[in-house]
């Protein structure tokens, strides 16, 4: 190991990754980067994903690199990647999924870019896009660069935004403890890169190197493609932008503004039912938030305290 390095820390949450587990994990066999912890976690996997994991460890051990297996009873990604926040030790961070591809010098770029330019506490990558079934052909590049000035902006508007697998960026520890200081994002089903990149955002200037570093595999049994009802989507993006907003650190009227902000462009017009209710709750028991449409107006509650109210038809850019 190269005592000069910076630690990078990888944190990976794996649900039944049999299938696909090997190629990423081969990728990261090829990296040459030696000074890594790498922290796996098996949520609750009912394949060979433990097995597989086991026979790859000597190998990464070779390297130098330093390997955390954590098995949890499946509970979602974001439980799985609050068990490696709760862990790591890194100068950088990342969390790559286990279905994506990292080319050899992905994480020596993304390292070399943060020490050259210390302003930037997080940058994203341009990775490839490709189909599981066929990996070997780029489908398109996931270049947003228009959305890095001002990305919590736009993550509140939900404007200039694709989907970004988390394994586009690198973030520095001290920016990440800054955002996170508890190490602990909310614990809902889905979307933890939002839940890590809205506070990140919010207090750190964002790089971009425009270097294609690894590819990001659509699946069609992923996670994300799991077809739900508009409703039950609807209701499981507020849930996790409310949660998130909550726990940044800033006072309440800032945080009222950004959950304003939301309302303003979130959900779509069609989306919304006439005359509908949704109940946030804290610690999955008290009703902490309640937020009602109805005749053409969103109210917010917090424990029955009026928070804001804003008519729908004035909600536009």
């Amino acid at each position: 190991m190269n005592r000069h390095q910076p630690r990078v820390s990888l944190i990976t949450p794996c649900y039944n990754g049999e299938k696909f587990i090997n190629r990423f994990l081969d990728s990261l066999l090829e990296q040459d980067y030696a000074n890594v912890e790498f922290i796996f976690i098996n949520d609750g996997s009912e394949d060979n994903t433990e097995t597989i994991f086991a026979s790859y460890r000597p190998r990464f051990e070779a390297k130098g690199w330093k390997v955390d297996y954590i098995y949890q009873p499946n509970k979602g990604q974001a439980a799985a990647v609050n068990q490696g926040l709760k862990l790591f030790s890194g100068d950088y961070v990342f969390f790559p999924d286990a279905d994506d591809i990292m080319y050899p010098r992905h994480i020596s770029e993304k390292v070399a870019f943060m020490e050259s330019h210390p302003e930037y506490g997080m940058a994203y990558c341009v990775v490839d896009a490709v189909n599981e079934k066929d990996i070997g052909r780029v489908l398109y590049k996931m270049d947003n660069s228009a959305s890095v000035d001002n990305l919590f902006d736009n993550l509140l508007k939900r404007r200039n935004i694709s989907v970004w697998g988390s394994v586009s960026n690198i973030i520095r520890s001290q920016c990440l403890l800054q955002a996170i200081p508890s190490r602990q994002i909310y614990e809902g089903r889905k979307a933890q890169n939002l839940q890590i990149l809205l506070p990140v955002a919010h207090c750190c200037k964002i790089g971009m190197l425009h270097e294609s570093l690894g590819k990001i595999v659509t699946r069609e049994a992923s996670h994300s493609r799991i077809r739900q009802s508009l409703q039950e989507r609807r209701e499981e993006l507020a849930d996790i932008y409310l949660n998130t907003l909550l726990a940044l650190n800033d006072n309440i009227a800032n945080k009222s503004r950004y959950i304003t902000t939301v309302f303003k462009f979130f959900p779509d017009e069609s989306e919304l039912r006439q005359d509908m209710s949704l109940n946030i709750y804290l610690m999955r028991v008290i009703p902490f938030i309640k937020i009602k449409y109805k005749h053409n107006k969103i109210n917010v509650y917090v424990l029955g305290i009026p928070l804001f109210s804003i008519r729908r038809d004035l909600m536009k850019g």
